[in-house]
């Protein structure tokens, strides 16, 4: 080739697009690989180029200075000068950097391009985590690219890809791992960019993920408001007494007015659910007064010496 041609190189057309560009080098950069020719000096003369085009051609203000020519005497510079020709391991650095960019363009799924087609999957976690937040991971069943031909459908000696019959993905389980924020409540939605099905010519889709939520065993939520029930003796609900609340922080000393009735609410602000924007509810909890099931005699006389009036007096008596 007497002239630096990136298409050529390439073997791409001139009006070929961003995708195609990227295609391309893939392909040939798989192709002509050190790796596979070691102390061939043709291959990774050829792998150097197929580098250099893609670095022209992939960012659109040297694209534009290569169809003008002002690129051309850099090319001579770079090609006649011992002390400018890179070395085959910084070479290897750069295509390899390269090919990371071209990898977050397609998880990044932006709109000029295709993207794979989005999935959905539900996660149950434990109420804790939830509230709390964690980093957790789990399988899911989607296309991803062909490991064997890294997506092209070809072998090396371009005959269709046994591992995925030419399609360039397979449908494999991946191991998705996943930041959970705190807060999240059972059945909020989480968009996970880049985590759906692989398109070879494009982006991949994005992983919808509902998240679902065991109940706790004590614990009510309600938004971003706790509640749970406090269970006192009769004696104390009359008196009134010191108790401890349980809160997702741990318990919660409190005075409990004497003559609390059962049912009755009170409020504790900012002991419920913390956002990571730092947003925080209220833990709210009820009396609940626990009669015994048995009494003794003794027991019976003084209850029913105390002085009391009628609770149900205020009850209507007509029909309605």
């Amino acid at each position: 080739m007497s002239a630096f041609d990136p298409y050529d190189v390439l073997e791409i057309d001139r009006d070929a697009d961003a995708v195609s560009v990227r295609r391309a080098y893939q392909k040939l950069a798989r192709r002509y690989h050190p790796d596979l020719y070691p102390g061939d000096p043709d291959a990774e003369r050829r792998f150097l180029e197929v580098a250099r085009a893609y670095r022209v051609l992939s960012d659109p203000e040297l694209r534009r200075r290569y169809e003008i020519g002002l690129l051309e005497a850099e090319r001579r510079s770079e090609t006649t000068s011992p002390s400018a020709r890179p070395r085959a391991g910084a070479a290897a650095r750069f295509t390899y950097e390269a090919f990371l960019e071209v990898h977050a363009e397609w998880t990044a799924g932006g709109e000029e391009e295709p993207r794979g087609d989005d999935l959905t999957a539900e996660l149950t976690l434990d109420f804790a985590e939830a509230v709390r937040g964690t980093t957790t991971s789990f399988s899911l069943q989607r296309e991803l690219e062909c490991e064997v031909c890294g997506g092209d459908g070809e072998s090396l000696i371009s005959v269709p890809c046994e591992r995925c019959a030419g399609r360039g993905v397979v449908v494999d389980l991946d191991r998705i791992r996943v930041r959970i924020p705190p807060g999240v409540d059972d059945g909020s939605r989480l968009r996970l960019r880049g985590k759906g099905n692989v398109r070879t010519d494009g982006g991949a889709g994005d992983l919808f993920l509902t998240v679902r939520v065991r109940p706790h065993a004590y614990f009510r939520r309600s938004g971003l408001d706790i509640h749970g029930d406090v269970p006192v003796t009769f004696a104390e609900a009359v008196l009134g007494t010191d108790l401890e609340v349980p809160t997702l922080a741990g318990p919660v000393r409190v005075r409990l007015p004497p003559g609390t009735s059962g049912g009755q609410r009170f409020r504790l602000r900012g002991r419920g659910v913390r956002l990571a924007t730092g947003r925080t509810g209220d833990h709210y909890y009820s009396v609940r007064i626990v009669v015994p099931g048995e009494v003794d005699a003794e027991t019976r006389s003084l209850i029913e010496r105390l002085p009391s009036s009628d609770p149900r007096g205020g009850l209507p008596r007509e029909p309605v």
